[in-house]
């Protein structure tokens, strides 16, 4: 009687505990992601900082415009360049992006320095 007691809950028991070594091995599984961002003529915009909503994960492109980032499937990547307005990719499946930037209407035409120097000489 103990034995096939034992040996009905025995299996159940790997059973289950199989499944749960399965879901928890597949839950927050990060993938690398690689990508291409680019401005609206198709030139590589290098310096854009892409990081991940909620997460550390921070990385810059490169000269090309590519990047390289561990990001797992769902979550959002926020994509943001000085003169550019900033773009949020949930990923999917894919492993390769190309984004293309739009530039920001508020861009800074010119520049003015102004100085002044005052000088007080008390003798």
């Amino acid at each position: 009687m103990l034995k096939h007691y034992y040996n009905r809950y025995s299996k159940k028991g790997i059973l289950l505990n199989s499944l749960f070594l399965i879901a928890l091995s597949s839950y927050g599984q990060s993938a690398n992601v690689k990508g291409v961002v680019k401005d609206t003529s198709g030139k590589g915009i290098a310096g854009v900082t892409i990081r991940v909503k909620g997460g550390a994960e921070t990385v810059q492109t490169n000269g090309q415009g590519n990047f390289s980032i561990q990001a797992s499937p769902g979550s959002t990547l926020i994509i943001t360049s000085v003169g550019f307005k900033e773009k949020q990719i949930t990923i999917g499946q894919q492993a390769n992006l190309d984004v293309a930037l739009v530039p920001a209407e508020n861009v800074l035409e010119e520049l003015v320095v102004v100085a002044m120097v005052v000088r007080n000489d008390r003798i």
